[in-house]
């Protein structure tokens, strides 16, 4: 079998073996609802673990070879071309994917993100970038931002004295983080809900981690202080201080801080509980359009920033707020009088005139939730037996009877045509008219009145706006993909008001 070199890392390291085989039995977890939360658990703790341990050795390896004046870039910073670390990053974010289901309890102390299909759970993925941060800082903190030396040898010098503090820090850091690990794998092995890193699983470096440490750094740095090579003082003790608190914030990442009540990367909020609609969730400040309900806050949330949806603004529709709740309302006038075209939110019946009927077409649609519309074709259905328009497909008789009010420079057409119920299928009734409109570049269909439309009827007729239908076909954004169906049926209304047509 032919391994690639991080693969052959790993094993030097007698992690890979481990790593592939953490999963639980099928059967095991069958029997045990939390056999799997534990697997996942068990996983986070590891991948982690290999993470922050090939993190350290970049660091170091980097600091080692400045100090033999070998390289001349910042070795605080881990490199962002591949890389063990940089692969096994990717590969953790595998490992989770692979053994931490969607809805597992265990993402609770993650921050929430939104995966397909709307659905919405804590990612322990959005942790790992969190690693190569706390590595990172730490290296600054303790290591200097100051270029290397480069030339002669340097071991006895700064560089020298910066890549041993390196060794040590990470000595104590991946113990640390280890030991931690290793006493949350033992509580999860009989527990049945998992949050944060217990506080029992905070470990201070044992004696024998110490004297090491700090035989590493006074045998490189001798008499050189913190100050002259970029770090803290006094040294050692103050840098294996600061090793041991980032190998418990490495432990504390790999378990998730979401509910530890403090302000962790990640997280928009954090108060301390993983309580769902508090108006902070999943570690998420509750936002109108996060399609979680805020207790208190908010009385509806779909997911969407849409009005005329049954929930806008997250508020309930009722008659009289002013917003058309599509399905339950024709219209909102704000008041309960009668005879001024609104009653109770639906339209009151309108009376031809001699000039006929005037509808007027409103295309609604939020660009920013929605996404930019350039292309859409529209049609608006009416009862044959009381609204006409005289002529078929396209001709001035047409056209006059139909004015733009869009605004907006591009293709606009339109055409009677008299087709029900597909545009295959024509039927010969006058009771279709269709709108294609396509925008010059850079502009967008805009939200708002999209046409008005003059018929022909009987004088005296009396109709109602339930009797005339408007339905978007079709809709493209400005790479001229088609939106699906059933996003145009989420994402965008159409809506007619009729009155009686003016007489000269």
């Amino acid at each position: 079998m032919t391994f690639d070199r991080n693969a052959r890392v790993l094993i030097a390291c007698g992690l890979l073996a481990a790593a592939m085989t953490w999963d639980v039995p099928a059967s095991a977890a069958a029997k045990n609802p939390t056999a799997k939360s534990r697997a996942c658990r068990r996983t986070l703790g590891r991948t982690f673990a290999v993470l922050a341990d090939l993190g350290f050795r970049e660091i170091d390896r980097c600091q080692r070879r400045a100090s033999k004046g070998r390289v001349s870039r910042d070795c605080t910073v881990l490199q962002t071309e591949s890389t063990a670390y940089r692969r096994w990053a990717f590969r953790t974010g595998a490992f989770v994917a692979a053994h931490c289901d969607r809805g597992d309890p265990v993402r609770a102390t993650f921050p929430q993100r939104e995966f397909e299909a709307g659905v919405t759970a804590g990612d322990p993925a959005l942790a790992i970038p969190d690693v190569a941060a706390t590595i990172e800082g730490s290296a600054r903190a303790l290591q200097g931002e100051a270029a290397p030396v480069v030339g002669p040898r340097a071991a006895n010098g700064p560089s020298g004295c910066r890549a041993a503090i390196g060794e040590a820090r990470s000595l104590v850091a991946l113990r640390v983080m280890k030991a931690a690990v290793a006493c949350q794998r033992r509580l999860d092995a009989r527990a049945s809900v998992f949050g944060v890193l217990d506080a029992r699983c905070e470990p201070s470096p044992t004696d024998a981690v110490i004297r090491e440490a700090a035989g590493r750094i006074a045998g490189a740095c001798g008499a050189l202080g913190g100050a002259e090579v970029g770090s803290c003082d006094p040294l050692p003790s103050c840098a294996i201080d600061a090793a041991a608190a980032t190998g418990l914030e490495l432990a504390r990442t790999a378990f998730g801080q979401c509910g530890n009540g403090v302000l962790d990367a990640g997280e928009s909020c954090d108060d301390g509980n993983l309580t769902p609609d508090d108006g902070c969730t999943g570690c998420r400040s509750a936002e109108c359009g996060d399609g979680i309900v805020a207790g208190g806050v908010e009385e509806c949330d779909d997911g969407n920033l849409i009005d005329h949806d049954t929930c806008t603004e997250c508020r309930l529709p009722i008659c009289g707020d002013g917003i058309v709740d599509v399905g339950a309302e024709d219209c909102e006038d704000g008041n309960d009088v009668t005879g001024d075209g609104c009653t109770t939110c639906r339209f009151e019946p309108i009376t031809c005139s001699e000039q006929g009927a005037l509808a007027t077409v409103t295309f609604e649609y939020d660009p920013n939730t929605f996404g930019d519309i350039v292309g859409l074709r529209l049609r608006v259905q009416y009862p044959p037996d009381v609204l006409g328009i005289p002529g078929s497909l396209v001709g001035p008789s047409i056209t006059e009877r139909v004015t733009n009010l869009t605004g907006v420079t591009g293709s606009y057409s339109v055409a009677d045509r008299d087709l029900l119920p597909s545009e295959q299928s024509p039927d010969g009734t006058d009771d279709t008219i269709q709108t294609l409109i396509a925008v010059a570049q850079g502009a967008r269909v805009p939200s708002g009145p999209f046409q008005s439309i003059r018929f022909d009827c009987t004088p005296g007729t009396q109709i109602g706006v339930g009797q005339v239908g408007c339905v978007i076909v079709e809709a493209s954004d400005p790479f001229t993909n088609a939106y699906t169906a059933e996003s145009i049926a989420e994402g965008t209304r159409c809506s007619i008001r009729l009155e009686a047509a003016p007489v000269p």
